[in-house]
């Protein structure tokens, strides 16, 4: 048999080992197929050594043909039984072994537990979904990447993948739902398609990807289309039914949204049932449990444009179905709307950031429908998160897409007038911030101006809206005399409305414009009056742009001496999920870096931007990172990167300089006049100034991350008591407790109460959450109400992590005693 190598399966792994380390012990491993349970399983029996036995359950599923292959396994050594589902009555032929031989330690691979006594059931949850904007280098070794580049590698590929490359694998792994046996699939047609053609047909044609039947070295692999459709049969009608509208959702969504949307009255126990046979995937935090299809589940049941699911039987969501979701889009659409309308954008984005793909299925609806009321009020819901990211072309022919609608609609379905005048002002924002040269800037601001005329005739709330939008037009211009005037105008609209929201972010943008003129002083003055503004206000994302106005104001004017630091403010950046900030803040890191002489940190601020900036295709947020990066060629005398990367930046200077603050631009402005001087006397200079100037912004940010990653691998590693920008700490690996839970009571789970320690138990020995409940008395709903609380108080991801706590933590070999009244329940009782 073929050496198995696992990414990412460690715990559970060391969970089977641990199980099986008692005689007469039965550990049964579930899973959605692809999930590699079978993998798992031939590891853990290489590690419990080398008796043991494999029985074929796709080989014995004729009656009686599961017990005579045990009857001639030897008396010795552990016998694993693989796709033990797939034969009838597997359930009583185990039982009777082990009945006649009670010493015999068995391993089960199924979709769903035997329940028979003494059981320990380990679940394998799929990989987590790597971030494609992260580190190449960092991606590399994500468990979900490393099986990509694993199966790639026998076809040859593998080595030729540049950084680049390595962001669309993690687009693949995220679009698989991180299955290895999908992964695997799709990473085998590497020899034949590149990864960026691999996300385009994954998109499109997923079964063309998913129903080979051989992988380069594996002989266990199948068609997981297949897989899945018998996973899908085996479940009650009800369930079935559940399961099949479950696909009309894009992302996990709580119970009381399935139960609306699916038209029942009570959906607990059908879901339970679900997720017990990893067909539903549960999400546990703060904000409490919410459930979702895996995407190859989804992709499998959602039926495809034409109304077919790809050639199966499944149909495509009912019109009935369709239109609860798009009703129930709205409602989520409409409480966004007044949460940002109500100064709370923070509140909005959470809300709406979980359920983006939703929102934006249902305006594909509204615009098909023409329901122009529909289409506007998702939209505006769903801009401050899209143009969060950047404006890109999709975002804003979308935007004109929904306003065309809505110059051409009359009776029922019209808009909202403010409505549309907020979005007007939106798409002009739009135009601005993707706009290649000054003129078409200037244009934008224009239409602007008109927008905010338009206004006054519908009140001053109205107009104070659309002129926190129209300001937000500076980052994309040169000359900003007259946004500066409008600041001014809407802060005092601010004031005497009582908007304190507004009145503080309008507050910073003077500031901001007082800082671009040079004239320090005042901004400092506005931006302490709208930071201590802020600390009175109910949302944290207001503290970022004034604290970061501070931070990059002179020293000599002083700063509060509880300003956050750049991590802080990185940290909750992300927190906010505020990516606009956030490509700011790293250049304004980078800028420090530069000055306390770290390149490689410098080099990894910048390149972590244009990462960003790549992956969300909003170009025109690369010019600080870019000059940055020609700065630190500059300081370190590599005079050839200096020279490129001034020509990228001379190329493009009409479109990148409005984004750069005025201490970074007169540094830019010297470095320029030195280099300028030098090129005298290096006749190379013109060649490559002139190989800057020839790429377009796509290929500069490329060449810009190449140049990154050199500094990188040349420059002294960064010292530890430095971290990298938020990085403190590294993150737990799934199913590990991270280093500060290891310490007093969180070790021993003495956080949870007894009801929950109880159902911890339950879940070590595989109860579903329908047994847990018979058991305790409880209702399915109460279970997961548990299970929700254990999982967040542990730090685990789900019932393989917790389970995998458990058994880490209150096992003989881990020297820890159980806690009294903690006792493991070793499956049900029988019959």
């Amino acid at each position: 048999m073929r050496a198995v190598r696992l990414y990412g399966r460690d715990e559970a792994l060391r969970s089977v080992a641990t199980a099986l380390g008692e005689p007469g012990s039965l550990v049964t491993i579930t899973g959605l197929p692809g999930s590699g349970r079978t993998s798992v399983a031939r590891a853990a029996v290489e590690v419990a050594g080398p008796e043991h036995h494999r029985v074929e359950g796709r080989r014995t599923t004729l009656p009686g043909a599961l017990r005579a292959a045990l009857e001639v396994v030897p008396p010795a050594g552990l016998v694993l039984v693989d796709d033990a589902d797939h034969v009838t009555g597997a359930r009583e032929v185990v039982r009777h072994l082990r009945d006649a031989q009670p010493g015999r330690r068995v391993l089960l691979v199924s979709r769903t537990p035997s329940g028979l006594a003494d059981e320990v059931v380990v679940r394998l949850a799929p990989l987590e979904a790597p971030d494609p904007t992260e580190d190449p280098d960092v991606l590399r070794h994500h468990p979900a990447v490393q099986i990509f580049l694993d199966v790639a590698s026998r076809t040859g590929t593998a080595a030729e993948m540049e950084d680049a490359a390595i962001g669309h694998v993690a687009r693949i792994c995220g679009a698989l739902g991180g299955l290895p046996g999908a992964i695997s699939l799709v990473a085998a047609r590497t020899a034949t398609y590149s990864p960026a053609t691999l996300v385009s047909l994954l998109a499109r044609e997923p079964g063309r990807l998913l129903r080979a039947r051989a992988v380069a070295g594996q002989d266990d692999t199948h068609d997981l289309f297949a897989a899945v459709a018998l996973s899908i049969s085996l479940v009650e009608p009800g369930e079935r039914a559940l399961l099949e509208d479950l696909a009309v959702f894009h992302g996990p969504v709580g119970i009381e949204a399935l139960a609306e949307v699916c038209g029942r009255a009570e959906v607990v126990d059908e879901l339970s049932a679900l997720v017990d046979v990893h067909l539903v995937e549960p999400h546990h935090d703060q904000r409490g449990s919410r459930f979702s299809l895996p995407p190859l589940l989804r992709g499998h049941l959602g039926g495809t444009a034409d109304g077919t699911a790809d050639g199966t039987a499944y149909s495509p969501s009912s019109p009935q179905l369709l239109g609860r979701h798009r009703r129930w889009a709205r409602r989520v659409a409409e409480e966004a709307v007044a949460l940002e309308r109500a100064g709370r954008p923070t509140a909005a984005r959470e809300l709406v950031a979980p359920l983006e793909e939703d929102l934006e299925a249902a305006l594909g609806r509204a615009l098909r429908h023409r329901d122009a009321s529909d289409a506007s009020v998702l939209l505006l819901a769903l801009l401050p998160v899209r143009a969060g990211r950047g404006t890109t072309p999709e975002v804003l022919g979308l935007t004109g897409t929904v306003l065309d609608l809505c110059a051409g609609t009359e009776g029922a379905g019209m808009s909202d007038p403010s409505d549309v005048l907020v979005l007007t002002a939106w798409r002009e924002l739009l135009r601005a911030e993707s706009a290649e040269s000054p003129a078409a800037t200037t244009a934008a601001a224009d239409a602007l101006a008109e927008v905010r005329e338009r206004a006054r005739s519908l009140g001053e709330r109205a107009l104070l809206e659309i002129t926190c939008l129209a300001v937000q037009a500076a980052r994309s211009m040169v000359e900003r005399t007259r946004l500066e005037e409008w600041a001014h105008e809407g802060r005092r609209l601010a004031e005497r409305l009582g908007d304190e929201v507004r009145l503080s972010r309008l507050e910073t943008w003077c500031g901001m414009f007082a800082h671009q003129r040079g004239d320090f002083v005042a901004a400092a003055r506005w931006a302490r009056q709208a930071l201590e503004r802020s600390h009175h206000l109910d949302d944290p994302a207001l503290v970022l742009r004034p604290s970061i106005l501070l931070r990059g104001l002179p020293t000599e004017h002083g700063r509060p001496h509880d300003l956050p630091s750049l991590d802080q403010l990185v940290r909750l950046a992300h927190d906010c999920g505020d990516l606009a900030v956030l490509d700011w803040l790293e250049p304004t890191a980078a800028f420090g870096a530069l000055t306390a002489d770290d390149p490689a940190r410098a080099a990894e601020h910048c390149a972590t931007t244009l990462r960003r900036v790549r992956t969300h295709g909003t170009r025109q947020r690369s010019g600080p990172p870019l000059l940055c990066l020609f700065l630190l060629a500059v300081r370190t005398g590599d005079l050839q990167w200096a020279w490129r990367l001034r020509g990228i930046l001379l190329h493009h200077d009409a479109l990148l300089r409005p984004s750069l603050p005025l201490l970074v631009a007169d540094a830019y402005d010297r470095a320029v006049r030195g280099l300028d001087t030098a090129a005298a006397t290096h006749p190379e200079a013109s060649t490559h100034l002139a190989w800057g100037g020839r790429l377009d912004l796509d290929e500069a940010i490329d060449a810009a991350l190449d140049y990154a990653a050199q500094v990188r691998r040349t420059s002294p590693a960064v010292p530890a008591s430095r971290p990298l920008l938020g990085r403190e700490r590294e993150p737990a690996r799934p199913g590990e407790v991270s280093a500060s839970s290891r310490s007093g009571h969180e070790l021993t789970g003495h956080e949870l109460t007894g009801r929950e320690l109880d159902v911890l138990a339950r879940l070590v020995s595989g109860g579903t959450n329908r047994d847990i409940s018979v058991d305790l008395g409880i209702s399915a709903k109460t279970v997961m109400h548990h299970t929700s609380a254990i999982y967040r108080k542990l730090r685990v991801r789900g019932r393989a992590e917790a389970v995998a706590w458990y058994l880490r933590h209150f096992s003989d070999d881990t020297g820890w005693e159980v806690s009294e009244g903690l006792h493991l329940v070793r499956g049900k009782a029988e019959a």
